[in-house]
């Protein structure tokens, strides 16, 4: 039953939430500290600077440790595949009918939007950064970088 719910847990948190790892954390924060209590908040304090610090998204590995620490390696993988299998089945369907899926002028539009905003974007990141390195370079690194 335990292995049952944390793959519920985390496949409901892994469909609904959108904006990575970071923005997963405070769902997290509320499904498992809050409303079953399977850790502490400083559990999770501790897990979030782990896996930050390890290779891998960070919602797979706050699902981990945290299906690790309920039922031990079983509970690891069905909380991993529970992160996981929401997002595989989304973009694996919208890869079967993506040819169809472009099809719709909507969504047509809207990627030939997403398209523009990314190429403006990376241009807006690219003067940014130089501007970054000449000041680094015009001020001395040690100014810039707080290298006091």
């Amino acid at each position: 039953m335990m292995l049952l719910e944390l793959f519920l847990t985390f496949a409901q948190i892994g469909a609904f939430t959108f904006g990575g790892g970071y923005a997963m954390i405070s769902i997290i924060e509320d499904e498992c500290v809050e409303k079953r209590k399977w850790i502490t908040s400083d559990q999770l304090s501790t897990i979030t600077a782990i896996a930050e610090s390890t290779p891998g998204p960070m919602a797979i590995n706050c699902a981990t440790y945290t299906g690790y620490m309920q039922a031990g390696v079983p509970g690891a993988i069905c909380a991993t595949l529970g992160v996981i299998v929401p997002s595989f089945l989304i973009i694996y369907l919208i890869s079967r009918f993506f040819d169809n899926f472009l099809e719709i002028t909507v969504i047509a539009k809207a990627f030939k939007g997403i398209k523009v905003a990314v190429g403006i974007f990376d241009c807006w990141l690219s003067f940014f950064w130089w501007g970054v390195c000449c000041d680094t370079i015009d001020k001395g690194c040690s100014d810039v970088l707080w290298l006091d």
